[in-house]
């Protein structure tokens, strides 16, 4: 009976692999996905952001001098008796020569410039804080070489001055909570270095802007490198040149800051325009261990809105992970093999990718997506979607279209031989057949929509399997159809030909 079983099993299998290879074989009249068209944007060198830090030359009276002086004392009175202030004069300037703070804390100079009463209040034009070095028991260093603050805000000017006390800021001095309340027009911080027993971290140059005016703020960090030690003492390193986003939206930010839920997530991203930022530039970024390497010469973005519109070009220079050494855990190890034994000693990817949001028409069109692996495949992806208005189920959003395209470049016949030599001690081409059989009776598992596309797409992939080439996978529905169909689709009560599937393999 179980010989019976067997043979019958065999049987049907070998017929519906038979079916399926003649169905492979059969020229399709589907339609191809379209093919990606590379994205290239101009990585930017780092900004000037000296608009930022001009300021007018101001004037103050005697008397508000006085009142100056009176604040600071009131805040810190240790700062005016325990250190030698330079001359002082009608611009309000005062500029501390080696404050005595205490031996966790010192600073070689600190200048408080364009001092005045606004409101009552206590405010600067500018605090410079110059050779800082901030230490624990541990031995373990902060030191900034410099850090200016433009215009900063009554509670970030509060706070500095009462961080430069000859002793430890007490708790019911300071919350936590301040931290929110802090800002100024500009901030700059030069020469940052950090040093622990696992590893240290230098910062060229740390410098943000704000142009109130038009409610965007720059951002550049620049000359990061890194140093430090994994848990078996091998050496891991990392260094950036720089990373540079211009035209930040400050409405953007404090929507999502203050109604973090995704019913209002789009609305706010529509009530400021969706425009997150003008530019986005990293550049030369490195990383080092013992087993791997990653270098890339950057990414970039670029943002356009207008009349509603928004248009983003995102790409990336190549991508290269270089495998070194076998890792010592027993599964990473393993990938690392096989990987290797596949033939990807150095692994070298792409991405690239253009998107248009029409907040007047509430749709969003996704075009030349690519994802590529050198010698071994490009994926392209393009499709549309709308009903954006409505996010509070994303089964609320209706796929207008969908492309997607898998070229191989060597990546199947890889992966396929590693198999059959590697894992089941065979040839490919039993491989290849044993696939074929899987695909072929996967229809059978579902059923529904899931059934239709599935015996489809199993066909193609057998061709794909057998030949090579490209396989397209295409959704083109006469009307947008709601994504809850494709959650489930051995429920969906949809066909084939309302959805607009179709794929091909050539």
């Amino acid at each position: 009976m179980k010989i019976a079983h067997k043979a019958l099993l065999v049987s049907i299998t070998s017929f519906l692999f038979i079916l399926s290879g003649c169905t492979a074989k059969d020229k399709s009249n589907n339609p191809s996905a379209k093919k990606s068209t590379p994205i290239h944007n101009n990585i930017n060198n780092a900004k000037d952001f000296g608009k930022y830090f001009i300021l007018e030359k101001r004037k103050i009276s005697q008397s508000e001098f006085n009142d100056v002086l009176k604040k600071i004392s009131e805040i810190n009175p240790s700062l005016m008796t325990n250190s030698l202030p330079a001359s002082r004069n009608s611009d309000g300037n005062f500029i501390f020569n080696e404050p005595n703070l205490n031996e966790f804390f010192n600073v070689n100079q600190i200048k408080l410039l364009g001092a005045h009463i606004q409101e009552g209040e206590l405010y600067f034009d500018r605090i410079d804080l110059l050779g800082i070095k901030i230490k624990n028991s541990s031995n373990e260093t902060l030191s900034f070489k410099k850090i200016t603050i433009i215009s900063p805000k009554l509670e970030t000017a509060g706070l500095i001055l009462l961080a430069l006390q000859d002793k430890k800021i007490k708790e019911s001095n300071f919350n936590i909570n301040d931290i929110l309340k802090q800002g100024g027009k500009a901030l700059a911080i030069e020469g940052f270095s950090v040093s622990t027993k696992q590893g240290a971290l230098s910062i060229g140059n740390i410098i943000w802007g704000r142009d109130q005016k038009q409610e965007i703020s720059d951002f550049q960090v620049m000359n990061i490198e890194f140093y430090g030690k994994d848990n078996l003492g091998n050496a891991i390193e990392a260094s950036l040149s720089s990373s540079t986003v211009m035209g930040i939206s400050e409405k953007i930010l404090q929507n999502f800051s203050s109604t973090l839920n995704l019913e209002n997530i789009y609305s706010n991203f529509v009530d400021s325009t969706f425009k997150l930022y003008d530019s986005i530039d990293v550049n030369d970024l490195q990383l080092k261990s013992e087993y791997a390497t990653l270098k890339t010469a950057g990414f970039t973005s670029r943002q356009k809105g207008k009349s509603g519109i928004i248009k983003n070009r995102y790409s990336s220079s190549p991508i290269t992970i270089e495998l070194k050494n076998s890792p010592p855990s027993k599964e990473a190890a393993s990938a690392f093999e096989a990987i290797k034994k596949i033939g990807y000693s150095k692994i070298t990817f792409q991405y690239n990718q253009e998107s248009e949001l029409n907040t007047n028409t509430n749709t969003l069109k996704i075009s030349n997506g690519s994802v590529s692996l050198k010698d071994g495949f490009d994926l392209s992806y393009n499709y549309s979607v709308s009903n954006l208005n409505n996010l509070t189920d994303i089964k609320n959003v209706n796929l207008d279209e969908f492309q997607l395209r898998f070229d191989d470049n060597s990546i199947l016949k890889r992966v396929i031989n590693f198999y059959a030599t590697e894992v089941r001690k065979t040839t490919p081409d039993k491989v290849k057949k044993e696939l074929a059989t899987v695909l072929t009776l996967a229809p059978i598992m579902t059923k529904g929509l899931a059934s239709e596309l599935t015996g489809e797409l199993s066909s193609e992939l057998i061709k794909l399997i057998n030949d090579g080439g490209t396989i397209s996978i295409v959704m083109q529905p006469e009307k947008p159809i709601n994504l809850s169909i494709l959650t489930d689709l051995q429920s969906a009560e949809r066909s084939k030909e309302e959805i607009g599937f179709s794929a091909k393999a050539e």
